[in-house]
């Protein structure tokens, strides 16, 4: 009988003293406002003080236990699963229908239709302020009205327009008509970025000075620009020092970088081939669809360098022309 006795002393030494640690009220519990309850700590220093003590882990053999779990019974299937609610790690992660948390927070929607993140503000009617869901779905994403119903879209900034940016990714500052972002990165837009093509629906891209436009290019194709520099390969002098200097010109043969033609045999290339030797034809540049406006200026600077020569050697043979005719002239007064 005394050894019975001394046991149960001993267990209530021991709950008491576990009681003690790991649960404490302060106060008078729980009638008043000012009752403080602890877990893990004796002296809790709020109305709900969890205390953790991690020294305990290092410990060989010792579990780690979560300081604080809500947990719920759902069916699944003809029987019921325990499913995490809620869970706060020793390393002070946070899991929302999470028991395994891989952030600091990490939420897990636990069905089809919940929204994992929302922040709304109370005015006269609850507003929804941020909403963070990545499925297809209509609700308000991010705005200041009740009027602004964006879909399938992650983050949107709104300056209350009035209108539906459907299949958005990111917006910012949408302008005040229906359907069109100011910028949008997404589906549909006055600027999208979508598979890495930049692209301006139906408007304009304009940089000014802040007074004047200074480059501007329009939904027709036009491009307006105060100066354009295009970085060309070296400029084809190589015209010149073949006519003027035999190494040059013996060089440029031998590597066939260069072979000048004489205006007979541009005759005979342009009324066999109905374009200028050097130049691709119509047919060329409409079958690559563009052209290739630095290629073209070279070549076309090269043929001017062309037609300068071509010309001094004619102006050599008028000087020879009129030479002759002077002579002819003093022949025949005599």
């Amino acid at each position: 009988m005394k050894k019975h006795i001394k046991s149960l002393l001993l267990l209530g030494s021991v709950v008491s003293i576990s009681n003690l640690a790991f649960g404490q009220f302060t106060g008078s519990c729980p009638e008043t406002s000012t009752c403080n309850v602890g877990i893990g700590t004796s002296t809790p220093s709020a109305q709900l003080t969890i205390f953790d003590d991690q020294t305990f882990g290092t410990l060989p053999g010792t579990p780690v236990v979560n300081p604080f779990e809500i947990n719920r019974k759902i069916f699944s299937g003809t029987s019921t699963l325990t499913e995490s609610m809620f869970t706060l790690t020793p390393s002070g992660r946070i899991g929302i229908f999470n028991s395994n948390p891989s952030s600091l927070f990490h939420i897990n929607a636990p069905s089809i239709g919940d929204i994992p993140f929302e922040i709304t503000k109370k005015l006269i009617s609850t507003t929804s302020q941020l909403v963070v869901d990545p499925l297809n779905y209509n609700s308000i994403q991010l705005g200041q009205s009740t009027l602004i119903n964006q879909k399938d879209a992650s983050i949107i900034f709104s300056d209350n327009a009035n209108g539906d940016n459907v299949s958005a990714s990111l917006v910012i500052a949408p302008r005040m008509s229906s359907n069109a972002g100011g910028i949008k990165i997404g589906n549909t837009g006055d600027l999208s970025v979508i598979n890495s093509e930049l692209v301006l629906n139906n408007s304009r891209l304009v940089i000014n000075d802040g007074t004047t436009n200074q480059f501007q290019i329009t939904a027709t194709g036009l491009v307006a620009a105060r100066q354009i520099d295009v970085h060309l390969d070296p400029i084809p002098d190589f015209v010149f020092h073949s006519a003027f200097d035999t190494d040059s010109a013996a060089y440029y043969t031998e590597t066939g970088r260069y072979i000048a033609m004489t205006l007979a045999e541009v005759d005979t290339f342009v009324r066999a081939n109905r374009h200028l030797p050097g130049i691709k034809s119509a047919a060329d540049y409409q079958e690559a669809g563009s052209i290739n406006v630095g290629e073209l200026q070279l070549q076309l600077l090269q043929k001017v360098e062309e037609l300068t020569l071509y010309n001094i050697e004619l102006m050599k043979q008028l000087e020879a022309l009129k030479q002759k005719q002077l002579l002819l002239e003093e022949q025949f007064n005599r």
